[in-house]
């Protein structure tokens, strides 16, 4: 079954999928963030959370817009609270980003190379799981079986990334050269981190209430 939207309707979509993009943004920049937490440059990591900030405040703006556009009346009013769950649950994904990223910064978090190397590894498969939620929100008005496909997909990178967290959780707890404070601080960055796969899912989960409603 095919989309069919007028014009106004076109016009939000458009700005729906800016906000996609710009949480996109924000994970690039995540990327970039961590490999510059691992080579210790703490000047580059403070630039890049620095623009993290910028891009969560621009990834508002679009947010409101979007919003707005919605609630002057475009799409069926099903549709409509469907999609405005996606925008609000997408939208948490990056105020995580700037909090793991304000996290590490504030906190000057100094954790052994390899637990920096660790985290990178973490923070991979959050990036593996945001980019197939992206990919699913494309398909989702042009092909829903691929969409399908690449919900199951960000199930799967999300479910190892959990379990990447809880070996890595079990692990930083087994350390004798670490004080209880410095484990209880990086345990908070590790779950902060895995909060950014999980809100991934949730907002999947939404994309996949559509696709059935579609389908009935």
């Amino acid at each position: 079954m095919g989309w069919f939207f007028g014009r106004k309707e076109e016009e939000i979509l458009n700005s729906f999928f800016k906000h996609i993009e710009k949480i996109q943004e924000g994970i690039d920049l995540l990327e970039r963030f961590f490999d510059a937490y691992v080579d210790n440059d703490w000047d580059l990591v403070e630039e890049i959370r620095n623009k993290i900030s910028d891009v969560e405040h621009e990834a508002d703006v679009i947010r409101r817009d979007t919003e707005n556009g919605m609630y002057s009346g475009a799409f069926l009013p099903n549709f409509r609270g469907d999609l405005l769950g996606i925008i609000e649950s997408a939208d948490k994904i990056m105020n995580k980003i700037q909090t793991v990223a304000d996290l590490i910064w504030m906190q000057h978090v100094e954790a052994p190379l390899e637990i920096r190397k660790d985290l990178k590894e973490q923070v991979n498969l959050v990036i593996k799981t945001f980019k197939s939620l992206a990919t699913s929100l494309r398909e989702m008005f042009d092909n829903m079986d691929k969409a399908q496909a690449y919900i199951e997909e960000t199930e799967k990178f999300e479910h190892e990334e959990d379990l990447k967290e809880k070996v890595m959780i079990s692990t930083l707890f087994k350390l004798k050269d670490m004080s209880l404070a410095e484990k209880l601080q990086i345990k908070e960055l590790i779950l902060n981190i895995g909060d950014i796969a999980d809100l991934t899912e949730d907002t999947s989960d939404r994309v996949q209430i559509v696709i059935m409603k579609r389908k009935v």
